[in-house]
């Protein structure tokens, strides 16, 4: 997965006692806050417009690949993990 690779080459440069640039730092906070946001396949609202409700149809973890689908319209599209961590929240379910 490319953000295991990246976080890999990131924890081999401070292995080293290199400096790291302000995108490396960033991307390790990044990482650090969403490590054990776990993405399952249901509703989620687009946290930016929380009018968008978005349906995660299929999650491929090795890849690092989610199917996501705008409910309004239909529109499939292929996400990253990483995007959906990033920017989706889970809808809670009927009572």
């Amino acid at each position: 997965m490319i953000m295991d690779l990246e976080l890999e080459r990131i924890k081999q440069r401070q292995l080293e006692g290199r400096e790291l640039s302000e995108n490396q730092k960033r991307y390790l906070v990044n990482f650090e806050k969403l490590k054990n946001v776990k993405i399952t396949p249901g509703m989620y609202t687009l946290d930016s417009n929380i009018s968008i409700v978005l349906e995660v149809v299929e999650v491929n973890e090795e890849e690092g690949k989610v199917l996501v689908k705008t409910v309004s319209s239909g529109h499939v599209r292929e996400r990253t993990l990483h995007w959906c961590k990033k920017r989706l929240t889970k809808r809670p379910g009927p009572p």
